[in-house]
């Protein structure tokens, strides 16, 4: 009796498998494929990233306010800072101003490419700038925190995966974000 109920459950087994084919078949999507990893960009081998050196440090009158809904914490771009380099990253400062007062000070990158981000520096007390100990290109993702990120990629400094030219970056900072059109969302 014991080798009919093996017997029994290979045989649905089977069936099991076949379904699964069928239906990854019919649907496109290969049967028993693992999920998609996601999408990662990779840097060709002609692209390398330009020398960097912190800029001076921000001043209160070159600061363009971001403005945003989706944050109690103000966020400025220093404009005196915001540069599209010949290796087509976006550097900038970046200062948020929380509620309470406190500010956070970076210097940072931002390549439209990839969808990559990176911290050179942060700000000081001093005025003064501190390498950043990690400094590496990480992708941007649509979360809570650091949400500015992508709403940089999104909307202010690309165009898709290019790179907009710096005065448009500038009238995007401006508004909040690229003019779309009514039917798009703007999350």
């Amino acid at each position: 009796m014991a080798g009919l109920s093996g017997f029994l459950r290979a045989q649905r087994g089977v069936r099991c498998a076949v379904a699964g084919i069928v239906v990854g078949a019919l649907s496109g999507t290969p049967a028993f494929a693992q999920p998609a990893a996601p999408l990662q960009y990779q840097s060709g081998p002609e692209w390398k990233e330009l020398g960097v050196t912190p800029p001076a440090y921000p001043k209160a009158e070159t600061m363009i306010r971001f403005p945003t809904t989706w944050t109690t914490s103000e966020i400025f771009v220093d404009g005196a800072t915001l540069t599209v380099g010949d290796d087509t990253v976006v550097r900038y400062v970046l200062v948020i101003r929380t509620a309470g007062g406190a500010e956070n000070v970076t210097f940072e990158g931002l390549r439209c490419e990839t969808g990559q981000r990176r911290i050179y520096a942060f700000g000081r007390r001093d005025q003064t700038w501190s390498p950043a100990r990690v400094s590496e290109w990480r992708a941007i993702e649509d979360t809570r925190t650091n949400r500015q990120h992508f709403e940089f990629w999104r909307d202010v400094f690309c165009d898709g995966r290019a790179t907009e030219p710096r005065a448009e970056i500038h009238r995007n900072l401006l508004r909040g974000g690229r003019e779309r059109p009514q039917s798009i969302p703007s999350d």
